[in-house]
């Protein structure tokens, strides 16, 4: 519980925290680096059970519909990195065989912002046939 309640006031303090957002997930926010100001959404997939060693998952990461594939590169899983237009609200969903579906409603990204998603996937208790 204490655990809970730190991660969702460090989300409230720090962050533009958008709804819907569970403790499994950090959010960080900062200013976009680039001369043009362009959004970017940056997605890092971890297993929750190994998330103090940070063992990422090539999860597929689906925003608005259209599906980004996970990459990987020399036995290396790399972040997901998207550019959305401005001021969007984004519908973002998070998936991974034998692991819980992260959905995120309604997120929004403002010009120049740049946001990283750390999400920490949990085993799923659904049967895998």
């Amino acid at each position: 519980m204490k655990y809970q309640s730190l991660i969702f006031l460090l989300l409230f303090i720090s962050c533009k925290s958008p709804r819907g957002l569970t403790s499994d997930i950090s959010v960080k926010t900062y200013q976009a680096r680039n001369k043009y100001g362009f959004p970017s959404l940056v997605v890092k997939c971890y297993d929750f059970d190994f998330r103090n060693k940070r063992s990422a998952i090539p999860a597929y990461v689906i925003v608005n519909d259209i599906v980004f594939e996970p990459k990987v590169e020399n036995d290396s899983i790399k972040e997901t990195v998207i550019r959305p237009t401005s001021n969007s609200k984004l519908d973002i969903k998070i998936s991974f065989i034998g692991k819980k579906t992260i959905v995120i409603n309604n997120f929004k990204i403002l010009p120049k912002d740049s946001v990283v998603l750390d999400v920490f996937m949990k085993d799923s208790d659904e049967v895998l046939y």
